[in-house]
């Protein structure tokens, strides 16, 4: 399996239980966008429970239009390939549907994403 591959099952996997673990953190009215505008605060907030000295990768989040974000991960650690993983397994999470539009490579290691999101058809349908 390819290192990229690894990390990105492994981002999708993590989600749950790390949402389920520090659910009382989301506000109960969030959506998959919200939440990741607001990642690399709650990202940072968490790490500082656990180790104050330990130093976040830097996650940047833009809202694009109406479900359309764009991420920019920036670490020396090289684990960019966790972040779409990740996001699906977030969109996951709030039942809603995700499409990768767009990845590509920065400087220094970094990279961009876009992605697109949108409600979940049948979850929405269950919920009502």
């Amino acid at each position: 399996m390819r290192r990229d591959d690894l990390l990105a099952d492994f981002g999708e996997w993590v989600i749950a239980p790390l949402m389920q673990l520090y659910k009382a953190m989301i506000p109960p009215d969030t959506d998959a966008v919200s939440f990741l505008v607001n990642l690399q605060q709650t990202h940072e907030r968490i790490l500082r429970l656990k180790d104050p000295s330990a130093q976040a990768p830097n996650i940047t989040v833009k809202r694009c239009g109406k479900g359309l974000v764009e991420i920019c991960y920036a670490s020396s650690r090289n684990m960019g390939a966790m972040i779409p993983g990740a996001v699906k397994g977030i969109a996951r999470w709030f039942h809603e549907e995700l499409s990768l539009l767009a990845s590509e490579p920065g400087e220094q290691g970094a990279v961009h994403f876009v992605f697109q999101f949108s409600a979940n058809e049948m979850a929405a349908r269950q919920v009502v």
